[in-house]
């Protein structure tokens, strides 16, 4: 009796689970029970507002908005909601035993640094408060915010040398966690997470944002900075280890957000399209860990690092919804084993993903191109409440006492359709990773680069068929050209022998900078890339051909 009492608390508690999360109940307050010491902050100087707590994730405690008050990011500029949570996610090996810091809608993390081998709140729980998340703003003093006036230099927060904030920005957030506490962890989630491993991490993470008018259409008054630094504070390595950004998505239309992937842009994003809105809402990786690779020159720590290189996205994974269970092919994982899987790019049960076009095995499911509807496109006509993704960069090992460090970009982007909203994500992921780390965080370099608009925004007055970016390319390159009226456009490629190898394209674009992907099995060579336009005011026609080199 006991046990079938036992098999129906599970079986209400997985099914009012994935309604709320439907209903959008606020998981921000799962996350607030997760840990003792969990405080929030609130970051608003740009047209995005965004509340972070300091377990590693987004949790508010009053409403952003009238129009919905349950997401922690609203992006103030088209009064819509952006994301509703996320988590870096840290899943590695100790020994033969997988460790999994990945959890969705709640925190795996405890508050504090790691103090001798354990979570700080093990340690010294008489410093709760001073793990908290601390943010200023450029023209604070001692006099003015607490937070400047306690900043906690001694803790690894960023400092100039007399122990003050160096500020990254105009306003920004740190904050410092740990992975190695086992009791951050709700107890009646342990129904959902069989077994756990914990691994002896410090993460000190840094959020920043630049100065935007409401009137502010730049891309620096619409995103939002993350640096994570993560350490080993633990006697053994951990190898195999992968970084993961974890992300519940809400834009336009909390139920139609597709999942999909742009390896070239290096970003995860979720899409929503008709023929009167668009947008998308993208995590754009900037500088992914460090491994060694003589010759090539990582950024570390915003810093040249000679004879390392940084680590690209190396797979990704879909969320339809929170309300799949465990070892689904749609939902997120819930175990160190499917967590363990999907980072490394195999389904939640460790078998390949086959791509449902070319039917070949590969790491980066939706990756197709939602502009010409061609590649693998997300499968559904919805998403639940609980959609978005699972980006991941790895792997590599860390040492003990070692560290690495990531940094991504959160861009949204609406437009009247979805070609205009993702060309333009495209293009800002371009522009933002062709910056060094020096142009990012500085305030000064981001009005000198402002003050002159991106030629790639501004409106052409000829046709031009750009270089495809990048070339030489392995399996996919963008194919960008401006268009003086609005034209109806082919795009074709063909073999050194004329011979046709694809059609791209054969619509209508609208006025501006355009762009296709090209994504190819094609053989090593030399390809030929044909734009034709025709301008749907005028009749006048243009055309224009680049060579492309394939090497595999």
């Amino acid at each position: 009796m006991k046990r079938s009492a036992a098999v129906l608390l599970l079986i209400l508690i997985w099914a009012v689970e994935g309604r709320c999360q439907s209903l959008r109940k606020p998981h921000g307050f799962l996350r607030k029970v997760a840990a003792s010491g969990t405080s929030t902050a609130k970051m608003n100087v740009n047209r995005i507002s965004m509340d972070l707590d300091n377990v590693g994730g987004l949790s508010g405690d009053e409403p952003l908005s009238t129009w919905d008050g349950w997401n922690q990011v609203v992006w103030y500029a088209y009064s819509e909601d952006m994301v509703y949570d996320h988590t870096l996610w840290i899943v590695g090996k100790r020994g033969s035993a997988i460790g999994a810091l990945a959890s969705s809608w709640y925190s795996p993390y405890s508050p504090g640094p790691v103090i001798g081998g354990l979570p700080a709140l093990k340690v010294r729980p008489q410093d709760a408060e001073r793990y908290r998340v601390y943010t200023v703003t450029r023209g604070d003093s001692t006099g003015t915010n607490p937070d400047y006036a306690q900043w906690p230099a001694d803790l690894g927060a960023p400092s100039t040398p007399s122990g003050a904030p160096r500020i990254s920005g105009d306003q920004m957030a740190w904050m410092v966690y740990n992975g190695d506490d086992t009791t951050a962890f709700p107890s009646w989630f342990h129904l959902r997470l069989p077994q756990r491993t914990q691994l002896p991490v410090e993460i000190r993470e840094t959020v920043f944002e630049h100065f935007g008018e409401p009137t502010d259409t730049s891309i620096w008054a619409n995103c939002l900075f993350f640096e994570w630094a993560v350490y080993n504070k633990g006697p053994d390595p951990i190898d195999s280890m992968f970084l993961s950004i974890w992300t519940d998505i809400d834009f336009i239309d909390d139920f139609r957000t597709f999942p999909a992937v742009d390896t070239l842009a290096q970003a995860g994003y979720c899409w929503y399209g008709t023929d009167s809105s668009a947008g998308c809402t993208s995590y754009i990786l900037l500088d992914g860990p460090c491994v060694p690779s003589p010759g090539d020159t990582a950024t570390y720590f915003g810093k040249p690092r000679p004879g390392w290189r940084n680590l690209p996205l190396t797979s990704f994974w879909g969320v339809a919804d929170d309300s799949y269970p465990d070892s689904s092919t749609l939902g997120p994982p819930y175990s160190d084993g499917t967590a363990w899987n999907v980072v490394r790019g195999l389904t939640q049960r460790g078998l390949p993903i086959i791509d449902s076009t070319t039917h070949q095995p590969t790491k980066f499911p939706w990756s197709g191109d939602p502009i010409t509807h061609t590649g693998s496109l997300w499968p559904l006509t919805w998403t639940g409440g609980g959609g978005g993704f699972i980006m991941t960069t790895g792997c590599f090992t860390l040492a003990p006492g070692d560290s690495q460090w990531v940094m991504a970009a959160i861009v949204p982007t609406a437009q009247s359709n979805g070609i205009d909203a993702i060309n333009r994500m495209r293009m800002d992921s371009r522009y933002l990773r062709s910056l060094p780390y020096d142009s990012l965080v500085s305030h000064k370099a981001r009005r000198s680069i402002a003050v002159k608009p991106l030629p790639e925004f501004a409106v052409p007055t000829s046709f031009v068929l750009h270089q495809n970016y990048p070339n030489p390319f392995n399996n996919g390159t963008i194919i960008s050209f401006d268009l003086p009226d609005p034209s109806m456009v082919t795009v074709e490629i063909f073999d050194i022998l004329g011979r046709s190898v694809a059609s791209l394209a054969e619509q209508e674009f609208e006025q501006g900078t355009q762009s296709v992907s090209w994504y190819t099995m094609s053989c090593s060579g030399t390809y030929l890339i044909r734009v034709k336009a025709t301008s749907l005011a005028s009749g006048k026609s243009w055309s224009g051909v680049r060579k492309a080199l394939v090497l595999k």
